[in-house]
């Protein structure tokens, strides 16, 4: 099977920057806060937890107020981050 790439350039507007710098902050700030849970509980613990545990953690966390910006963001790319850290994390602990 014949693999193709293609490269794309986009001229987003500024609307479109600010969501985007949204989704960007918002993803990276859900991959660091998980990433430091998973740690210390493996740490504390010697157990191994998914991102669909930590999924139920940020369900409670966009309840507190502080976190309430968190809501600003879709599911979608707090999920799609919670997926490619279990694949890294499974990779590094299992490789």
């Amino acid at each position: 099977m014949k693999r193709r790439s293609y490269k794309y350039r986009i001229y987003p507007n500024k609307t479109q920057i600010q969501l985007l710098n949204r989704f960007f902050g918002s993803k990276r700030f859900i991959w660091n806060t998980c990433l430091a849970w998973r740690s210390n509980i493996y740490k504390e613990f010697s157990e191994s937890v998914t991102g669909i545990d930590f999924s139920r953690e940020l369900t409670e966390l966009k309840k507190l107020e502080s976190y309430s910006w968190l809501k600003d963001t879709s599911t979608t790319v707090y999920s799609q981050a919670l997926r490619d850290q279990d694949a890294a994390w499974y990779c590094q602990v299992k490789g």
